[in-house]
């Protein structure tokens, strides 16, 4: 799906407004005035990024991310504020810049709030939670992402 601004002279497809946006998607294209434009959650779902577990809604990663490059992110860091290898446990500060702003967020694992498929990488999980939070405050979108989520 993709939304982009217009000058043109079009009515909204739903309440007959002047239209300030044109959204394609499914090689379709729709007038929509500001009332009706797609949210953030929207374009997630209408491209599959957005799964169903245990009747709840979950954000995955790669949406996430696909979505913050075409909102103009322009930089991803993160950098470890905790780890312990004894305990287990690994806390990541992620960064997030771009035409939308800063935002900073946190992310944390150990081998017991992984799954066992991913237990021994918790490190690496710790850096994709903070991540997914860091990206899901960039495009201001409240939804959990399946990767954040303890082993169900």
């Amino acid at each position: 799906m993709r939304i982009t601004k217009t000058d043109a002279e079009n009515t909204c497809c739903k309440c007959k407004q002047r239209a300030i946006y044109s959204v394609i998607h499914k090689d379709k294209t729709f007038h929509v005035c500001q009332l009706h434009k797609p949210t953030i959650t929207d374009i997630l779902r209408a491209e599959g990024h957005i799964v169903n577990l245990k009747g709840k809604e979950y954000v995955l990663f790669s949406g996430l991310l696909d979505l913050a490059h075409r909102n103009g992110l322009e930089s991803l860091t993160s950098r470890i504020i905790h780890f312990d290898m004894e305990k287990g446990e690994c806390v990541h500060e992620a960064t997030a810049t771009g035409a939308r702003g800063s935002y900073i967020a946190h992310g944390d694992s150990t081998p017991e709030n992984t799954g066992k498929m991913v237990a021994s990488a918790f490190i690496r999980m710790s850096e994709t939670r903070s991540y997914a939070r860091v990206l899901r405050l960039y495009l201001g979108t409240g939804m959990c992402s399946k990767e954040e989520l303890p082993p169900q």
